[in-house]
């Protein structure tokens, strides 16, 4: 496998953010989101592969990877990322681009397209956009469901990731056909 084509850092906020970069800059960008725990090199593969048709480019999000992070908690909030998101664009300089993502990746690209519709041309997202805490409250309030408070939340994903493991590949594959269509 090639090396990277690009890797450099870029200043967002006094913040040192690495980016990693794949491809002609004269051909359509994807943007890549990465998941929690992971970084810009989760989409390596991609980049190796789409390289010669696009313009891929991943980030580091705050706090992962080599990118500094955030010093106040309230800063990892979704509106939060989105806008620092948006500097990054903007500082880099692209007008509309292919947006993908990841796991965690996808609930902040969720968002940025909300907010900047007119800069995403179609969007991906792998593995994610589910964790919906404020447009789930919204929505039950609206409709008159209920509401879950803070805690249930919490004790939902410690049982969703701690009880998430089969015994099999087949019993995995099993359960997964049945939560979706398709």
């Amino acid at each position: 496998m090639d090396k990277l084509v690009n890797e450099y850092f870029i200043d967002i906020e006094n913040k040192k953010t690495r980016i990693v970069e794949w491809g002609d800059k004269s051909k359509k960008t994807i943007f890549c989101i990465h998941g929690l725990g992971s970084t810009a090199l989760s989409f390596i593969e991609i980049g190796e592969i789409l390289r010669n048709k696009y313009h891929i480019i991943s980030l580091d999000l705050p706090g992962f990877g080599k990118s500094s992070p955030f010093i106040n908690y309230e800063d990892y909030h979704i509106p939060n990322l989105v806008n620092w998101i948006d500097k990054i664009v903007s500082k880099l300089g692209f007008k509309e681009f292919y947006l993908l993502s990841h796991s965690w990746g996808a609930q902040i690209a969720l968002f940025f397209l909300r907010s900047y519709p007119e800069k995403v041309i179609k969007m991906l997202m792998l593995d994610g956009g589910y964790h919906i805490h404020k447009i789930y409250h919204e929505y039950n309030n609206k409709n008159n469901l209920p509401l879950s408070n803070e805690q249930e939340e919490i004790e939902f994903y410690i049982d969703d990731f701690d009880n998430y493991i089969f015994p099999t590949l087949g019993k995995f594959m099993e359960s997964e056909r049945s939560a979706y269509s398709k």
